[in-house]
């Protein structure tokens, strides 16, 4: 009986050893053996199942889930992580985000994902750039994001839903158009007070035109005092020839 309790005894602290250590084992092992391969990108989502590269109708409040093959949350690479992602507009505007992770002591099956969430609402009907450097690293410390991307690391671009609200005008433009129809009126009003001018300077220095305005003055004085004469010699007071 002695016996029998004996083997029960080290038959269960076996199992129990085996419950509580070996997944551990392997899931280091799988990490390691990872570790040995390069570090890839596999996919960047929202709404949790709607692929984000090249997307259009993406809500101005995402939780955007960007999804590795290897371990990046690890409290050993998760600081240079955390760093490794941006958010730029189509105006090359930096916009602010929160990058967050699941602690794999939590949920292991969350090691290879990102999350990333912008601290304020995008803006309507622009595109983003979403982008995840090439220093990223594994848990093993060694493979980069850049060894598998040429360098690059990974840009997703996307746009929001809406449409984008028309831009302001500078200002700066519109002084100088306003300059500029400013001394287009100048210039008009020079060039109209130049014309005016020289009609004026050429009518009067025209000689032709002086000598038929003295002829048609004489003409008239002469005609007058006919007239004069006639009406004296009608009342008898002055006989003088009319040849």
């Amino acid at each position: 009986m002695k016996i029998f309790k004996k083997h029960v005894f080290i038959m269960l602290f076996a199992y129990v050893l085996t419950v509580l250590f070996v997944p551990a084992v392997f899931a280091q092992a799988g990490d390691a053996d990872a570790g040995q391969k390069p570090f890839n990108f596999i996919s960047a989502t929202f709404n949790g199942i709607t692929n984000l590269q090249g997307a259009t109708n993406v809500i101005l409040n995402p939780q955007i889930v960007m999804e590795f093959d290897k371990n990046l949350v690890d409290d050993a690479v998760w600081i240079n992580n955390k760093n490794g992602f941006s958010l730029r507009s189509e105006d090359d505007e930096n916009v602010a985000i929160n990058v967050t992770r699941v602690d794999p002591k939590v949920d292991f099956n969350q090691r290879q994902k990102v999350f990333i969430h912008p601290i304020q609402a995008l803006k309507a009907g622009t595109t983003y750039y979403l982008k995840a450097s090439p220093n990223l690293l594994a848990k093993n410390g060694n493979s980069t994001l850049g060894a598998t991307t040429a360098g690059q690391g990974i840009t997703i671009s996307f746009k929001t839903l809406g449409q984008a609200a028309p831009k302001p005008v500078d200002a700066s433009e519109q002084g100088g158009t306003d300059s500029a129809n400013t001394n287009t009126d100048t210039n008009t009003d020079t060039n109209t007070n130049t014309n005016t001018n020289t009609t004026t300077n050429s009518t009067t220095n025209d000689p032709v035109s002086t000598l038929t305005k003295a002829t048609t003055l004489l003409n008239r004085t002469s005609t007058l005092l006919q007239s004069i004469l006639l009406l004296m010699n009608s009342v008898g007071q002055f006989k003088l020839p009319l040849g």
